[in-house]
């Protein structure tokens, strides 16, 4: 099982996450499924970005306990 980070195809330090490029079988999967919420292409990238948001801050999160 790959990274989230490695499955949209973007680093994980990026200060901007909208620039996610799903692997093509991710896509062909999520295309799927947001079709069916009847998602628009700009709600896609915005969900993309929150949830690769949302996991670098738990990692950000995660790290500081660590030391």
């Amino acid at each position: 099982m790959n990274s989230i980070f490695h499955e949209l195809q973007v680093d994980p330090e990026s200060s901007s996450f909208m620039n996610a490029n799903p692997l093509p079988d991710r896509k062909a999967l999520d295309d799927v499924v947001f079709a069916a919420l009847g998602l628009t292409e700009p709600e896609i990238k915005a969900l993309y970005a929150g949830l690769l948001e949302l996991t670098a801050n738990r990692l950000r999160k995660a790290r500081t306990f660590d030391n």
